[in-house]
């Protein structure tokens, strides 16, 4: 079976492209007759991932793109018309980000067309989506500390007052979205936003692969020494702010914990800062980005060093990072809703707290560091194995599979 996948580039480390070149991969092994179409393609860092799998460039740019007519909706339209020709005996089509299934949609392609969607375009469809920074922030008022308030603030107001300047792109975007034969979906909270956006109850949900390692053989609690691991990139959306506040109130007058913030962004500075003003600069390790790729050896000297795995994003529709956490033995906190919520099945395998709470987070730091060393053993082999249960290759390979291949009629 002749199988083509879709995304508009392969630049940079990112949930989306990982999981879309693990499927491709495994696909590929499986003896699928496989294909990566895409506008970008770093070749550095993505070519030892897709062994076997051919890489086919479209053409990004041509001259039209640089007259001042069209936007980015033009944009769009003409690198759809480029990349038609790359489909045309291909059997099945999968889309793998929102630009690239809209494009899909408006291709009078003979193949199979559907979207494996990460995160519903929210951004373009703001009044539809059920995300809590657009529906729920006006209500958060007095209760987030009023500098990150803010910065939520002025990013839901860009986001709204470009959804409306948009309007003729995310009408485009519904148009090709409607002619989709088939739609999947990360999880139960991305097919919900889906549902909502397009009116669509045909969102099948399949989970992402994991590629998982050995298992851990972590014992007991650091009680001396607590320390935490939150990673992600430094940006408001994954609310690191937060996490930082409630690891104040919980370190207050325990010398010896840490928290070590693995990630950059634009919001390092702020949340270094936010460290000074709260007095836990010392106990607040910022290693940066660490390319699990030339770093590999100090990122597991960093997941080794910790207990626990924090992060509390905004309206995440997955959250890689809580299974990857999982495998290597941490307990897991996260958001009360959206996809780690969901990983976290309402905190039966970890804890849940509100977004917006550090007294809720500092509140389950002190919780965990009460559990006896067996009770905290048998969290993370319960974890675990069901982390390694629902994404393992032998779970959602074959689901991925009977999902993608051309049926009859």
């Amino acid at each position: 079976m002749k199988v083509a996948f879709f995304h508009s580039t392969f630049r940079n480390l990112g949930g989306a492209e990982i999981l879309a070149t693990t499927q491709a991969a495994y696909l590929c092994r499986e003896g699928w007759d496989m294909s990566l179409v895409t506008f970008r393609f770093q070749e550095e860092i993505w070519r030892d991932k897709l062994v076997g799998v051919p890489v086919e460039l479209v053409p990004r740019r041509h001259w039209l793109d640089f007259l001042p007519f069209g936007g980015r909706l033009g944009k769009l339209k003409r690198r759809a018309r480029r990349a038609e020709p790359f489909f045309a005996d291909v059997e099945t089509i999968l889309a793998h980000n929102s630009a690239s299934a809209a494009m899909l949609g408006h291709m009078p392609t003979t193949g199979v067309r559907a979207w494996y969607c990460h995160e519903a375009p929210w951004r373009l469809h703001p009044s539809s989506a059920d995300y809590d920074l657009v529906q729920s922030l006006p209500a958060l008022e007095g209760v987030m500390p009023p500098g990150h308030f803010k910065a939520l603030q002025d990013i839901r107001s860009g986001i709204l007052t470009r959804a409306a300047r948009d309007q003729a792109l995310a009408d485009w975007d519904q148009a090709g979205v409607a002619r989709l034969e088939r739609i999947f979906a990360n999880s139960e909270f991305c097919r919900d936003n889906l549902h909502r956006i397009y009116g669509r109850d045909d969102v099948r949900v399949i989970p992402p692969i994991i590629p998982f390692g050995e298992h851990s053989h972590r014992r007991g609690l650091d009680r001396t020494a607590p320390q935490i691991l939150t990673l992600a990139r430094l940006e408001a959306m994954k609310n690191v702010d937060t996490v930082l506040r409630g690891f104040a109130d919980f370190a207050a007058g325990l010398t010896g914990a840490r928290l070590h913030v693995v990630g950059d962004g634009r919001e390092r500075s702020v949340l270094e800062r936010l460290a000074r003003e709260l007095g836990v600069a010392d106990k607040v390790i910022f290693h940066g980005y660490l390319d699990p790729r030339r770093d590999e050896a100090k990122l597991e000297s960093v997941f080794q060093a910790c207990d626990v795995f924090a992060l509390l994003p905004i309206d995440e529709s997955f959250g890689l990072v809580f299974p990857e956490a999982a495998i290597r033995g941490l307990l897991l906190v996260g958001p009360d809703r959206g996809g780690p919520s969901e990983i976290l099945e309402g905190g039966r395998l970890g804890w849940t707290v509100p977004f917006h709470s550090p007294k809720a987070l500092a509140a389950v730091l002190a919780e965990i560091w009460t559990l006896s060393d067996e009770e905290a053993g048998r969290r993370r082999s319960e974890t675990e194995k069901a982390c390694r249960d629902r994404y393992s290759f032998g779970t959602v390979g074959p689901i991925l599979k009977d999902a993608l291949r051309k049926r009859e009629g």
